[in-house]
């Protein structure tokens, strides 16, 4: 969360989202190693498929015809890129304790979550009151939908492959860009050209989880075999 918050700083909302919300590549990845969930040659490709996409979001000189690269979008990239490296663990962990009540997954998330805030808050010497009622009603209402937000998150963990859930989760990218344009700025192309390419990754990637979910002698699993390999 803190690495997100710092990306949106230097990214729009829509680049931002793509990054954090690819998730399901790099779950799929560490599901394989801590779960021991299957890890196909598909994913693999469009796991670096996915990377090339996070590429053409930092906007290399070689494409947009500059002769550097931006520094706020590279910082940028980076806090997003760290952040979705770490919401991947985040959904592997929860796998892990799915027999662990939710509630109490919640209180030391809250617990360590208020903690480091706190410190930070006080390193960096912006640790203050919300300055109006309106303030205290955005922070009680964004920490309620964020706390809802978790625990149907690690419900959904404990029900189903981490993968596919992570999947369901990137519809999060969609609104984002929605937002965005409501709020008046439109994405460039560059972000088009990324977010068609890794939402197309993320997509084949649930094609591929529900593929595998059917049974073999499905007629879908058959007739698309080669995605399966």
């Amino acid at each position: 969360m803190l690495f997100q918050i710092q990306a949106l700083k230097y990214l729009s909302l829509a680049d931002t989202s793509l990054i954090t919300f690819s998730t399901p590549i790099a779950v799929a990845f560490f599901a394989r190693i801590f779960l021991h969930e299957p890890c196909r040659i598909l994913s693999i490709i469009l796991g670096v498929t996915t990377f090339g996409g996070i590429c053409i979001l930092a906007r290399p000189p070689i494409i947009t015809g500059g002769t550097e690269f931006d520094m706020n979008i590279l910082i940028g990239i980076s806090y997003a890129f760290t952040a979705m490296l770490f919401l991947s663990s985040v959904f592997v962990v929860i796998r892990l304790i799915k027999e662990t009540h939710f509630s109490l997954f919640i209180c030391f998330y809250g617990y360590l979550g208020s903690i480091e805030t706190l410190m930070l808050a006080y390193c960096f010497d912006v640790l203050e009151l919300p300055r109006s009622t309106y303030d205290s009603m955005i922070f009680a209402g964004g920490a309620a939908l964020s706390l809802a937000g978790q625990i149907f998150l690690i419900m959904a963990l404990k029900a189903d492959f981490a993968g596919l859930v992570a999947l369901v989760r990137t519809g999060d990218v969609v609104f984002a860009f929605i937002w965005q344009i409501i709020l008046g700025s439109i994405p460039d192309e560059f972000s088009f050209i990324g977010a068609i390419t890794i939402v197309t990754c993320i997509l084949m990637t649930g094609v591929i989880k529900w593929l595998s979910s059917l049974p073999n002698d499905h007629i879908w699993r058959v007739k698309c075999w080669f995605l399966l390999k």
